[in-house]
């Protein structure tokens, strides 16, 4: 075929498809008013939409100043001895790695990675939050559940993403339902979405490996952690129950100044409220007085309204009723889990043991590694 016969079926081909458009706009009628109002509502709600997710993605890994220190939370002399002797670690890690050199014998041990584990309500994300308050640190905390739904496809990136701007900022990073990530990689791959969980998992252990920050997870299932995980994490920190102190301290706190509380000794009140909510993690203590207050409000008089121990005592019986009656306790759910994992322990010191047994083994196996890598 000769190039004028080419360029000949080409122009002729140009002015066709001129003409069909012609044609076809011509057909077209205009929206009236109504219709057109419409699909500008519909644009502008579709927009709306849009920049409501870029702000929540935007805000879902941001660093923001701690807003609390250990002094402004309540807990367990012993969980609260265990953050202090980590906050030691953290504090001389330099002096440590660097200036002793231990960094030659470990050196994935670039930053300082706590784990944070116990019952839900126990006060592991604000005491992560405490963390950064005490060591002057901007605070990120991510949700993993979240942002695994959000970022489905793309969660291995924007891990990479978040530990970027955590080090950037030299910000506390904080991974709230840590073993939805942490958990063990899958060995047989059959769907996307198990390929997918592998990269997300393996991006987790470069990125820790990498990272010179502050790094704490927290989980109510730390049974459920791949051991690659478990040895790069230097303190696991028991997050227990509160004690009967703690109770009392953690009820003092509740019942703020202002409130119209009724009572011969508020020292007597706290007493007997602690030991009546035995097994009551603070959470549940913020259940109990969301419970009470409506209570004492008086309807009619308002400025008359007063907080009684029967409010109290009858909210605290409330709550039991829902841990009862709605689903299982927290520490039942968790013996559950432990028995699908084949973990059967009967009582909370002995799972303490355990987790304690499960640590000591990793970093047993982890200097026997070394070990190998030095001969």
């Amino acid at each position: 075929m000769s190039e004028n016969m080419k360029e000949q079926i080409l122009s002729t081909g140009k002015i066709l498809i001129s003409d069909i458009a012609q044609a076809i706009k011509n057909e077209i009628q205009p929206l009236d008013e109504k219709s057109q109002q419409r699909l500008n509502q519909i644009t502008e709600l579709d927009q709306t939409k849009v920049d409501q997710k870029a702000i929540e993605l935007n805000e879902l890994g941001k660093a923001k100043p701690a807003r609390f220190q250990l002094k402004d939370i309540v807990l367990p002399a012993t969980t609260e001895n265990e953050i202090r002797e980590a906050l030691i670690k953290v504090k001389f890690h330099e002096l440590i790695y660097h200036f002793w050199g231990f960094n030659e014998i470990d050196p994935s041990g670039k930053g300082c990675v706590l784990n944070f584990y116990g019952p839900p309500g126990t006060g592991k994300s604000r005491g992560a939050e405490a963390l950064a308050g005490e060591l002057g640190l901007p605070f990120l905390k991510v949700d993993l559940a979240e942002l695994e739904s959000k970022f489905m496809g793309e969660t291995a990136k924007n891990l990479c993403a978040v530990f970027k701007e955590a080090q950037e900022n030299h910000a506390l990073l904080f991974f709230d339902e840590a073993d939805t990530v942490l958990g063990k990689r899958l060995s047989s791959v059959t769907q996307g979405v198990d390929a997918e969980i592998n990269m997300t998992r393996s991006t987790m252990l470069i990125e820790m490996d990498n990272f010179t920050g502050v790094l704490v997870f927290a989980s109510n299932f730390p049974e459920n952690y791949d051991s690659a995980f478990r040895r790069r994490i230097s303190h696991h920190i028991h997050y227990q129950l509160p004690d009967l102190e703690a109770r009392i301290r953690l009820w003092d706190m509740h019942l703020v100044p202002n409130i119209p509380l009724q009572c011969e000794s508020r020292e007597q009140l706290l007493k007997d409220l602690a030991e009546k909510s035995e097994s009551f993690s603070g959470g549940y203590i913020l259940q109990a007085m969301r419970l009470a207050l409506p209570m004492a409000v008086d309807p009619i008089e308002p400025e008359k309204s007063q907080l009684t121990e029967e409010h109290l005592l009858k909210s605290i019986e409330l709550v039991k009723r829902g841990m009862r009656e709605v689903g299982s306790d927290v520490q039942e759910r968790l013996s559950d889990t432990r028995e699908m994992f084949g973990i059967k322990k009967n009582s909370d010191e002995e799972l303490t043991n355990s987790q304690e047994i499960v640590v000591h083994s990793e970093l047993i196996e982890s200097k026997n590694t070394n070990a190998e890598g030095m001969n």
